[in-house]
């Protein structure tokens, strides 16, 4: 039985021109994206669902409607991706496609919009 992956609370999934995004506050990104690290650790040709969405751990692109399809190491990269989203290190909307990460890009697509103000970036610290 597949992974069954839900948008945080308040959050909403959309399709965009390129696939699906979900678009949300600050905090509803970082909590997606702790659920999307998820699909990671599923074996290949393993799948996770999300709403009308099939999200597939492929070595190779795989072209079916509403079926985004990435290796293992492309889902982790796609989450980190979104955490930067998040706090404000990368431009929002963005889709993972355009980080130019595998090539050629994922399409259908997975993306997310930000809503609102991004949450500070607490990664790095600074020596006073």
């Amino acid at each position: 039985m597949p992974l069954e992956l839900k948008p945080p609370q308040g959050a909403e999934l959309i399709e965009s021109g390129t696939g699906v995004r979900l678009r949300g506050a600050a905090p509803q990104l970082i909590e997606f994206a702790s659920n999307l690290r998820a699909v990671s650790a599923l074996h290949t040709g393993d799948s996770a669902i999300l709403q009308e969405w099939l999200l597939v751990v492929s070595d190779s692109p795989i072209s079916r409607k509403r079926t985004v399809a990435m290796p293992h190491h492309a889902w982790r990269v796609c989450a980190s991706k979104f955490l930067e989203v998040a706090t404000g290190r990368e431009e929002s909307p963005f889709d993972f496609g355009s980080c130019g990460y595998l090539a050629p890009a994922p399409r259908p697509d997975i993306g997310v919009e930000l809503t609102g103000e991004p949450l500070p970036d607490t990664s790095s610290t600074e020596s006073r």
